[in-house]
């Protein structure tokens, strides 16, 4: 009786000191996260805005790519070097480096495909302008964004 009661306290400690621990390693790395994915966010609103000027909402898809791509690679250099700085793996060099942003555009590819969707949907069915309508797509992937790349990009455990 007296044994499986302390079990009990002693495993839902445990439970509280996992949780807690989850939400103090990730708070800051997730703040870091989101300011490389805000500054990416961006560098993407830019490009998009230098697009729609130079180009035009004719080629919107088009100016949306190349955003996501550049801006991808914006946000990774940041969290290579400050968010994931002293943890997780950095090595191989320029081909270790490259094969981390490779796996980041990748991760973030499929978060982009549903941003931009949206984005083109507000825009072509609501009138949306394309800056506003690519806020709703960027805020929606954050979450799965930082936890997917922390652990496939930098195979950090969480």
């Amino acid at each position: 009786g007296m044994q499986n009661d302390q079990l009990t306290v002693e495993s839902g400690d445990f439970l509280d000191q996992l949780s807690w621990g989850f939400v103090r390693r990730n708070i800051v790395r997730g703040f870091k996260f989101a300011v490389a994915g805000g500054t990416g966010f961006l560098i993407a609103e830019g490009l998009i805005f230098m697009g729609l000027v130079l180009v035009g909402d004719n080629y919107l898809l088009q100016i949306n790519a190349v955003a996501a791509i550049l801006s991808i690679a914006g946000g990774f250099f940041i969290n290579e070097h400050w968010t994931s700085r002293n943890e997780g793996d950095h090595g191989g060099s320029v081909g270790g480096l490259l094969f981390r942003l490779f796996k980041f555009e990748l991760v973030y590819g499929l978060g982009n495909i549903i941003s931009i969707a949206v984005q083109l949907f507000l825009f072509y069915y609501f009138s949306v302008y394309p800056l506003i309508g690519n806020i709703a797509g960027a805020v929606a992937a954050l979450p799965a964004n930082y936890f997917v790349s922390m652990v496939v990009v930098w195979r950090i455990k969480l």
